[in-house]
């Protein structure tokens, strides 16, 4: 493992150098599908800007999985903050050397 990698699994899990990921990824920062989980007293609310992968469509029911919440009433809410900007899905491709299925500005 590459000195430079040693305090990033994630670099270390693409097989990419953590530096040059951080320089050309750095005002890339909404490049993957955002969204957070809140609990008001109406129930679970998951806050998502509408932009999973197509390869995804079950995506709440994954979100609801991995967050351990498959048991209990989730709503899904649209808003325009949890969106990736711009280019941002294309830089991160584009820095990782594969497609992930994100859609993209023209």
């Amino acid at each position: 493992m590459a000195r430079s990698n040693a305090n990033d699994p994630l670099a270390v899990a693409w097989g990419k150098d953590a530096r040059l990921l951080k320089r050309r990824l750095r005002d890339h920062h909404t490049g993957l599908p955002r969204g957070r989980i809140v609990h008001p007293k109406s129930g679970y609310v998951v806050i998502h800007g509408d932009d999973a992968p197509e390869a995804v469509p079950d995506w709440l029911e994954t979100v609801k999985a991995r967050f351990r919440l498959a048991g209990v009433m989730v709503t899904p809410e649209f808003t325009e903050h949890e969106k990736m900007l711009a280019d941002d899905p294309r830089a991160l491709q584009e820095a990782l050397g594969i497609s992930l299925d994100l859609k993209t500005t023209a």
